[in-house]
């Protein structure tokens, strides 16, 4: 008796095991069909910008002359978070200055991509949020026609990398990395900042990848204060 109800309760604990196997593939697979389900095609998506910061009182004062983007893009790249567009679009700089997305399928494959709205751009967008970095790290930034503007350390930031790509499994990633330098005080020395970010997301609606580039800006210019604060 003992015999058959150990061998009825190990058939039963293997078919839960099954059951719990299958529905965990098909939620797996749900999620890759709705991360790809709003791929095709070309989005035209903007990023929010960062709440605008008044000046602190007291603070090295310092003016932005040069934000660049130094991003390099690649035709059909082997790993998806370097940017990448059509090949009909490559050499079309209007398009690379406006794209932070690239839209995937379930094999990989490129599908469509995503840029900001016309006469936006991830230099402009990146500006105010290093704008913002160096404000909330207790700096004065001056703009042209300020008080003090002429005298003021001159810096530049390089965008090496701003891009967001399908992570299966994961959502919607972010990698973001910028080069930070003056010609004097403590940023001569270069100052790199990188970050990667993930949104959770269930579908890769055109909401979804501004979230995941609006996070990915939040928090590039949380490193770069949080970095800024050590030089003082």
């Amino acid at each position: 008796m003992r015999f058959i109800f150990n061998t009825l309760f190990e058939c039963f604990v293997e078919r839960m095991m099954m059951s719990l196997r299958f529905v965990k593939s098909v939620l797996l697979l749900t999620m890759l069909i709705g991360l790809s389900a709003c791929a095709a095609g070309r989005s035209v998506v903007s990023i929010p910008l960062p709440n605008s910061e008044s000046n602190p009182v007291n603070g090295v004062d310092i003016k932005l002359v040069a934000v660049t983007d130094n991003r390099v893009f690649q035709v059909k790249p082997g790993v998806p978070e370097v940017p990448s567009l059509s090949e009909d679009e490559e050499i079309n700089s209007g398009i690379k200055a406006r794209a932070y997305a690239r839209k995937r399928g379930d094999w990989g494959q490129g599908l469509g991509d995503v840029i900001l709205p016309e006469g936006e751009t991830v230099v402009g967008v990146m500006t105010q949020y290093m704008q913002s970095a160096f404000q909330n790290a207790g700096y004065r930034v001056l703009s042209e026609g300020d008080a003090g503007y002429d005298s003021a350390i001159p810096v530049t930031v390089r965008i090496v990398q701003f891009w967001c790509w399908v992570e299966l499994t994961v959502g919607l990633s972010n990698i973001s990395e910028i080069i930070i330098r003056a010609p004097d005080g403590k940023l001569e020395d270069v100052l790199i900042v990188r970050n990667k970010s993930v949104h959770k997301a269930f579908l890769s609606t055109d909401e979804a990848w501004q979230q995941c580039a609006t996070l990915g800006m939040q928090e590039i210019s949380a490193k770069v204060s949080a970095e800024l604060r050590k030089l003082q």
